[in-house]
């Protein structure tokens, strides 16, 4: 291929510069992927197409899910771009986190809760207790059984909950078995 990739430091932020006859969009996430994985940057906001099938970025450990999507296949894909093995993280865990909007007072208030519960029906999780179950319990047992007034009056607890949990990524780890 004729390409240069290359990324420099301009005023604080970095310039993407691809040259050469064979460069296009897929050499440009190529060349973001690489700047995520070089530890350049440590963020990327991301398109479902991009973190479709096909991209992998072995480094990426956390993902905040703003999608509307709850069919297995497409959640299954997304979510698996942060779970992949890093040889040199080899205590590494996923921060998978929804972004759930409720409304109370509206007749659809609560359809986006509702999206979640169905995603989350598909996938397996660790609960508080250390018991690797399906369902939305697994988020926080409260959710199991919640309507949207128990979810407004838990909503900064649970919050609060999910913030302590994703910073002690090594106890879950541990909770995980990994290896075992």
């Amino acid at each position: 291929l004729n390409i240069e990739l290359k990324y420099e430091l301009q005023e604080g932020f970095y310039e993407i510069k691809g040259i050469g006859s064979d460069w296009g969009t897929k050499n440009y996430v190529l060349m973001i992927t690489r700047m995520l994985e070089d530890g350049v940057t440590r963020c990327l906001v991301g398109t479902r197409s991009l973190l479709g099938e096909g991209w992998d970025a072995i480094k990426l450990n956390t993902l905040i899910d703003l999608t509307l999507v709850s069919t297995y296949v497409s959640v299954n894909q997304i979510r698996g771009r942060t779970i992949r093995s890093d040889e040199d993280n080899p205590v590494k865990v996923a921060n998978n986190w929804d972004v759930v909007s409720i409304a109370g007072g509206f007749d659809r208030g609560f359809y986006d809760f509702e999206r979640f519960r169905k995603k989350h029906s598909q996938f397996y999780g660790l609960s508080e207790d250390d018991v690797i179950e399906k369902g939305i319990g697994h988020v926080h047992p409260s959710l199991t059984n919640a309507n949207m007034a128990s979810i407004i009056a838990l909503k900064n607890d649970i919050n609060e909950i999910m913030f302590d949990r994703s910073l002690d990524r090594f106890s879950v780890y541990k909770r995980w078995k990994v290896g075992e």
